[in-house]
């Protein structure tokens, strides 16, 4: 187990993969599958699924307003990698 990072780029260390991060939400949004389905369908918690879509939904493209998607702890917007 490695230990926790500390400093100014501090903080805990990833759990679970971005992938299936968006599978999760994905899977709740669709809309045929409750939060309950959808965490025993991938092996998690209930409240581990529900902070997963909440997650989702605070980064999600929206492709009708043009919204961008932008991470924070990249530091980095997708205007500045266009541009590189």
């Amino acid at each position: 187990m490695e230990a926790p990072r500390k400093g100014s780029k501090g903080g805990r260390v990833a759990i679970y993969d971005e992938s299936l991060k968006i599978a999760v939400a994905r899977d709740y949004q669709g809309g045929i599958l409750s939060i309950s389905q959808v965490a025993k369908k991938h092996r998690i918690g209930k409240v581990t699924a529900y902070h997963f879509v909440r997650w989702y939904k605070k980064f999600e493209v929206h492709p009708d307003s043009g919204a961008e998607r932008e991470f924070q702890d990249q530091g980095q917007d997708m205007n500045s990698l266009t541009k590189q």
